[in-house]
């Protein structure tokens, strides 16, 4: 094996010198298929780092959330009728309407929102931890799926759905976890 054979190029794990499959991932060495490898599909695969795609798109959804949610209690905690009109004016002369009208429960359900989304993200960043750490698999699966629960205060039924097919995918990963 030469010197840039030195690491599988499927999940960047060093190799031993005479190896015809990657002892990680079990994907052939030079163009070799290995006839013994089961794949359970290409998200549960880690990457180089150890941490598996399903991993990756938690660590984004909670990024995410926590920014949401930072707007959402900001906005709770200092929307004015005055600063409503100011965004609603600017809106309209952008062309975009504005899919809510001023009440005094607004600042009330914004913050409702906001503390929902922070739970959101919180849950899904302590996920990704697990997936990082490579378990306890059903420590990863109970956050997920908090995430998911609570993200209907983030983007409402799609981030609901996108979180059930995402904890799906996290339950039936069968090679991230060590435990």
């Amino acid at each position: 094996m030469s010197d840039e054979n030195n690491f599988c190029v499927a999940c960047g794990a060093r190799l031993p010198a005479d190896a015809e499959f990657c002892p990680e991932c079990g994907a052939g060495i030079g163009g070799r298929a290995n006839p013994h490898n089961i794949v359970s599909g290409q998200y549960s695969r880690p990457m180089s780092n150890g941490v598996s795609m399903i991993g990756i798109f938690i660590l984004i959804y909670g990024i995410f959330a926590i920014i949401i949610s930072i707007m959402g209690l900001y906005f709770g905690l200092t929307m004015t009728e005055e600063k409503y009109q100011s965004m609603v004016d600017l809106y309209e002369s952008m062309g975009i309407g504005v899919p809510f009208e001023w009440s005094d429960s607004l600042n009330a359900e914004m913050l409702r929102s906001g503390g929902l989304s922070l739970a959101s993200g919180i849950s899904a960043l302590v996920s990704f931890w697990f997936c990082y750490q490579k378990g306890p698999k059903k420590y990863a699966l109970v956050a997920c799926a908090a995430a998911t629960v609570l993200s209907y205060a983030v983007l409402g039924i799609l981030s609901v759905a996108i979180g059930v097919i995402v904890t799906f995918m996290l339950y039936n990963d069968k090679k991230s976890f060590t435990s």
